[in-house]
């Protein structure tokens, strides 16, 4: 299992290493603020905070410390942003837009993680699915949600070869580490090859995340 580590409150200071271009340009928006991130409109109102502006914030002051602890390894908060931007660029590659929403299923991983943030980071509604549902029950939600592609853990590669899932074999890629039994695009791989995607400036009223529920 996957946890994300809240930092704890700090003075800001500038960062120094940093793993790839949008971090280096964090670094040097940085240095060259001399003002408080909790940022005030022209009206003296505090502007809310969203799910990739939260991201983008906590690595500006807190890039060095922990953000995920996983079995497989754990992420600084630069790391995990980094993996981020460019999950955000494997689904800009596949077609999603703005607005679009894409499904998961997948148990809970740092992965799981990445890809939901991606969704925010690039203005996309993740649909995370209940990988305990039936077939049919999970057809539903991709296609009530009008999901455009699918991230499945390889671990459910059977559930992929129903009859009700098995039309979206052309429009998935598997969450799975660098090495799987399963054919197809694998996340990982798309990852070292895409571009880090950039932040999109999205409102506090805009979609973040579609949840399905069983009513319980």
């Amino acid at each position: 299992l996957s946890r994300v580590e809240l930092p704890r409150l700090a003075s800001p200071r500038p960062v120094d290493k940093l793993p790839c271009g949008y971090l280096a340009s964090l670094n040097t928006a940085l240095r060259s603020r001399k003002c408080d991130f909790n940022k005030c409109n022209f009206d003296g109102k505090q502007e809310m905070l969203t799910l990739p502006s939260v991201i983008d914030r906590t690595v500006r002051l807190y890039g060095h410390r922990t953000a995920i602890r996983d079995n497989e390894r754990y992420f600084t908060w630069f790391e995990f942003a980094d993996r981020v931007a460019r999950a955000a660029g494997v689904l800009v590659g596949l077609g999603v837009k703005p607005g679009d929403r894409f499904g998961i299923i997948s148990r809970n991983s740092f992965r799981h993680s990445e890809l939901n943030y991606a969704g925010y980071w690039m203005g996309a509604v993740p649909v995370p699915v209940n990988n305990r549902l039936a077939p049919p029950e999970i057809r539903f939600i991709l296609d009530d949600a009008e999901c455009g592609i699918l991230a499945v853990e390889d671990i459910f590669a059977d559930l992929m070869q129903t009859d009700e899932l098995a039309p979206w074999s052309g429009r998935m890629f598997w969450i799975a580490p660098g090495t799987t039994n399963v054919d197809g695009p694998n996340y990982e791989a798309l990852l070292v090859d895409a571009d880090a995607a950039p932040l999109r400036d999205c409102g506090e009223d805009d979609d973040a995340i579609l949840l399905y529920t069983g009513g319980t």
